[in-house]
C-alpha cells in the first residue's frame, strides 16, 4: 500500500479532530470543534492547505464544520464508525488499484 502526503496528511488531520472528541462524548454535538489553525499547527502545515484537506473530509462525511468564534471541525459521527478506508477514499482514491489483488495473490496462510 502506497500512500500519497495528501492521504497521510489527511488521515493526519482526522487524527486531530478524533482526539479532541471526548470517549464519553454523546455524540457529534457533545465534541467541541478544533480551529483548522489549531490542527495546522499541530500538524505542522499551512492553514490553507488543512482547510483544503478539512473540506475534503467534509464532503465524503467524515466531519463536520462548526461556524463562529469557537467553530471548527468535528466528526460528524462516533469515532468507531470511521474507517481508514473512507478517509483514504475522501482524501484521493484507493490506495492500490482496484485489480492489486488479483495480480498479486500473496502467500495464502491455511
Amino acid at each position: 500500500m502506497h500512500l500519497q502526503a495528501n492521504e497521510e496528511y489527511g488521515l493526519r488531520c482526522l487524527l486531530q479532530v478524533a482526539v479532541s472528541a471526548p470517549a464519553t462524548a454523546g455524540g457529534a454535538d457533545a465534541c467541541t470543534p478544533v480551529s483548522i489553525a489549531e490542527i495546522a499547527r499541530a500538524e505542522g502545515l499551512s492553514s490553507e492547505y488543512t482547510a483544503k484537506l478539512m473540506r475534503q473530509l467534509r464532503l465524503a462525511g467524515l466531519v463536520e464544520s462548526v461556524r463562529g468564534a469557537s467553530g471548527g471541525y468535528r466528526l460528524r459521527r462516533p469515532a468507531a464508525s470511521v474507517t481508514v478506508w473512507s478517509a483514504l477514499q475522501a482524501l484521493g482514491g484507493e490506495p492500490f488499484p482496484s485489480d492489486f489483488c488479483a495480480c498479486h495473490p500473496g502467500q495464502q496462510r491455511e
